[in-house]
């Protein structure tokens, strides 16, 4: 069954809006407090002219990923990082914003099982994401009405402070580019077009969200804060509507976990080729559970872990972008 070009692209802007405030938000403002939207401006144009200058050959790359053993490894190795790490920090915001009193391990099962059922079937994963992202848009509008007067006093204090470390965050924008790797699966080739389009519009939203941070506080109260780009959702303060809006932080983590982390694992598990053996299925998931605990340790002694993995996972989806323009051997078949 094919997919609606349409379709995909508005997932591919709600998924990568909410990505950019679930997990990236926090790693921009955790290297630079004064300089994290422009940061992102920066990161974000630079992936753009990138987007530009990238052959247009996005409906093919997940093919000629699965048939090339090098990039094979190392987007495997990129998605396993991801995932666990995912997995580990939505369970710690979750466990320390809202439920204190839960097992983590219970809250990260939850998770695990709910993301693995739901990453089954790539279709439901899209339809999905599209509906719930209507729902998520909604909310996320709530904000707007925000009774607490916004402070615009923080333009005066950005500032671009040049730090080569900054460049080890551009996988945050090129992870924006995974989504398209379902391109095989579309009823019509995407134009470059329409990807520049899309993500200009992430880049604009993304950029904008994070600002909100900006509005209510001065740069210096995010040095000493465990998770910067979350405190607007205990300020905010809508009157006659609601009173406390972080539940919009909750529906933002269940959306990003049943969209990005979803399409993570359906990749992992296409690529891997576990998806119809139960078996070898089973103990992935086991792994990545693992994993997950790893790293949900390490979040507890270094906050920062994720930006201590920039680089590497910089380079490695950097290594799978170039390598795919060296591969030449075509492949026609659709793998997702």
């Amino acid at each position: 069954m094919k997919i609606s070009k349409n379709l995909l692209l508005f997932n591919f802007i709600i998924i990568n809006i909410c990505s950019y405030e679930i997990l990236f938000s926090n790693i921009l403002i955790y290297e630079s407090n004064v300089s994290a939207p422009l940061i992102l401006l920066i990161l974000g144009i630079t992936i753009f002219l990138f987007i530009v200058i990238y052959p247009n050959i996005y409906h093919k790359l997940f093919n000629k990923i699965e048939n090339n053993i090098i990039l094979k490894i190392f987007f495997l190795l990129y998605l396993v990082i991801i995932i666990t790490y995912s997995f580990s920090f939505v369970t710690f915001i979750l466990k320390n914003w809202f439920y204190h009193k839960t097992p983590f391990i219970f809250i990260l099962l939850f998770l695990l099982i709910s993301v693995s059922i739901i990453s089954k079937n790539k279709l439901f994963i899209i339809y999905n994401s599209f509906i719930t992202g209507i729902i998520l848009i909604c909310f996320n509008l709530l904000p707007i009405f925000n009774s607490i007067p916004r402070n615009y006093s923080f333009i005066n204090d950005l500032k671009l402070s040049f730090d080569y470390k900054y460049f080890f965050l551009l996988f945050t924008f090129v992870d924006s580019l995974i989504l398209l790797f379902y391109s095989n699966n579309l009823n019509e080739k995407l134009s470059k077009k329409c990807i520049l389009i899309s993500f200009g519009l992430i880049i604009i939203f993304s950029f904008l969200m994070l600002v909100e941070n900006y509005l209510f506080l001065i740069p210096d109260v995010f040095i000493n804060t465990v998770n910067p780009g979350f405190l607007k959702y205990q300020i905010y303060f809508v009157n006659y509507l609601i009173d406390n809006i972080d539940v919009i932080l909750i529906i933002n983590i269940i959306f990003f976990c049943f969209s990005k982390l979803s399409i993570y694992l359906n990749m992992f598990k296409t690529l891997f080729n576990t998806r119809n053996k139960k078996t070898f299925n089973y103990l992935t998931n086991i792994v990545l559970f693992l994993l997950s605990l790893v790293f949900y340790s390490l979040i507890f002694t270094n906050k920062l872990i994720l930006n201590d993995l920039s680089l590497p996972l910089t380079i490695i989806l950097s290594l799978v972008f170039i390598i795919s323009l060296f591969c030449k051997k075509e492949v026609n078949n659709e793998v997702l």
